[in-house]
């Protein structure tokens, strides 16, 4: 069955079309406008849209599809427009040529059932088509490689150029396509899963992570038995592609993988090998990039964990780390892992995969016992049963490893398993709970996507929008906006015309609204920012102090009481008036008050 998404304004047929389609046996996410459908939609996970023609203020069904079939990662899903009637065929032109799959009427009840059918199959046989599309331009650039490399010119390591198997991964560490040897040496299907989750506790997941730019060989790993298959030896070899999709993966990583003879450890590694940021010689590197003040941010919030990590980082016993994302998870572990100066290696434990695998005592003490005195971050603690989460109770009591419980979710849930396990939390609370941040971490991201010529900043406008914003998807969500506005800017800051469209619509409705932004505490006056207007002289127009402004009241007055009562600052009468500073400048300008 189907992920469907339905964007929808009326009540009454939003829930009509949620309870059919849940009766078909579809999962069904609603949105009751085009900017909360569009956001929901770049979220990811979708099989099919439904969208409503008539959405009411803000953007129309025509524009709402029209977005979709432009957004990166989902374009190739189906949409479906609703409408609740068709004067002439002009308005059926209109959807089509916004690129919608199907166009209904509603109260056709009975064909609802048949395209839906129709278009889910359509969606699967896009998806193979875009699946087989990506191995052939994968055994391309494999073969195009393989022909000018066979050795690693820095430490002399045997590149892999005849794989037994060969993967896909995305920046998250997800295997968007794989061939079928791979399927063969993991012993079933390994597309949308996680690389960490196919080779636990192996090394395999921070090798592939660290390999940004250039070609990463060498790494071997040993892999256990999975049924009628024994316990192999494996070398893998990442290619990077940076900046660049295979597919829908951004940023994508290729893996190469050949078993190689010798005999392999199983549940882990062999002594002395394992992933870089594991290696004596890389410590203090990375004392430096992992400890609690590259935390970016100025809310209360993030200075709270600053300090919890610091006082966490020296002691033993269990803790629970939870966070809004499993990238942020990890983070924590690392400084914690970092700070307090463990010599041990960090270990990754999938949970799913150790319950999945019917993993026992034997394997978690293997597990410890590669740890030595490092860190074992268990990760979906969720998916290991109640008996082995006792277990690792007992087991944290006679450790020398720190054990951290990594979950996503907030403070309650993390308190249910601190109570459980024993443990002490750490929570580092999502962004919509430390808006003091949201600036702080955009010009973090700013500064790692933008080019030389690119945005250096972002303009007071967009920064406006960017804090009033609920950033339900947290950090990557951001990073996301940000990036896609410095692809989109052409001057020195990113405006709110850059940013993407639920964010543009975001403006459109905090102005509707009649918020304004805020005013900002007086400046001393700096050339270019200030108009000369005497702050004593009176108006024709005479307007009391505390009735509100708006330009339609006579334009050029308002501007100057504006200007009169922020004592010429540009910037503060902008914000009294609800308007970008570029906009008023532009105004001052027409009116000839400059």
């Amino acid at each position: 069955m189907g992920r469907i998404l339905v964007i929808e304004d009326e009540p009454g047929t939003q829930i009509l079309l949620q309870s059919r389609l849940q009766d078909l046996g579809h999962e069904v996410v609603t949105a009751p406008t085009g900017a909360m459908g569009l956001m929901e939609a770049r979220a990811g996970g979708f099989d099919l849209f439904v969208v409503d023609v008539q959405l009411g203020p803000g953007v129309d069904g025509y524009e709402v599809c029209r977005r979709l079939k432009s957004m990166p990662g989902v374009q190739g899903v189906p949409v479906v427009l609703l409408s609740g009637r068709v004067r002439d065929r002009s308005e059926l032109h209109l959807g089509y040529e916004a690129g919608c799959d199907s166009y209904l009427v509603k109260g056709e009840d009975p064909l609802i059932e048949d395209v839906v059918r129709a278009m889910l199959r359509l969606k699967a046989l896009r998806d193979e088509l875009a699946r087989q599309n990506q191995l052939l331009e994968l055994q391309n650039q494999r073969l195009e490689r393989g022909h000018k490399v066979h050795h690693d010119p820095q430490n002399g390591a045997e590149v892999v150029v005849e794989p037994d198997a060969l993967l896909v991964v995305d920046a998250d560490g997800v295997v968007t396509a794989a061939d079928r040897g791979s399927h063969t040496l993991f012993a079933g299907e390994v597309s949308g899963r996680h690389v960490g989750a196919l080779a636990p506790g192996t090394g395999l997941e921070a090798w592939v992570r660290d390999s940004r730019d250039e070609l990463r060989p060498g790494h071997l790993f040993a892999l256990a038995q999975r049924g009628s298959i024994p316990a192999r030896r494996v070398s893998a070899t990442v290619i990077p592609l940076p900046g660049s999709a295979v597919g829908e993966a951004r940023d994508a990583r290729i893996v190469l993988l050949k078993q190689v003879d010798g005999p392999a450890v199983v549940g882990g590694i062999e002594a002395g090998e394992g992933a870089a940021w594991e290696l004596a010689e890389r410590r203090d590197e990375l004392r430096q990039a992992f400890q609690p003040g590259t935390l970016v941010g100025r809310s209360a919030a993030i200075a709270e964990v600053r300090s919890a990590l610091l006082r966490h980082a020296t002691q033993n016993g269990p803790l629970v780390l939870a966070a809004p994302t499993s990238q942020q998870i990890r983070r924590l572990a690392r400084i914690l892992h970092f700070t307090g100066e463990r010599r041990g290696p960090i270990v990754p434990v999938p949970c799913a995969v150790l319950e999945a695998e019917g993993g026992g005592d034997a394997e978690l003490r293997e597990l410890v016992q590669r740890a030595g005195d490092g860190t074992l971050l268990f990760e979906d603690i969720d998916r290991l049963s109640t008996v082995r989460r006792r277990s690792l109770r007992a087991l944290s009591q006679e450790s020398a490893a720190r054990m951290l419980v990594g979950v996503v979710g907030g403070q309650a849930r993390a308190t249910a398993l601190a109570d459980e396990l024993g443990a002490e939390t750490l929570v580092l609370p999502p962004l919509s709970e430390r808006r003091d941040d949201v600036l702080d971490l955009a010009r973090f991201a700013l500064a790692r996507f933008s080019a030389k010529s690119a945005p250096r900043d972002l303009s007071e406008e967009a920064s406006w929008v960017l804090e009033n914003h609920d950033w339900p998807g947290d950090v990557r969500e951001l990073d996301a906006a940000v990036e896609e506005a410095c692809r989109m800017a052409r001057g020195s800051l990113i405006e709110v015309s850059d940013l993407p469209a639920e964010l543009r619509d975001l403006h459109e409705e905090l102005a509707r609204r009649g918020t304004l932004m805020p005013a900002r505490p007086m400046e001393r006056p700096t050339p270019g920012t200030h108009v000369g207007v005497d702050p004593s002289a009176s108006i024709a127009f005479d307007i009391p102090v505390d009735e509100p402004l708006r330009l339609e009241m006579g334009e050029p007055l308002i501007i100057e009481e504006a200007l009169r009562r922020s004592q010429g600052n540009v910037k503060e009468a902008a914000g009294l008036l609800g308007i970008g500073r570029s906009t008023l400048y532009r105004k001052l300008k027409e009116h000839g008050l400059r």
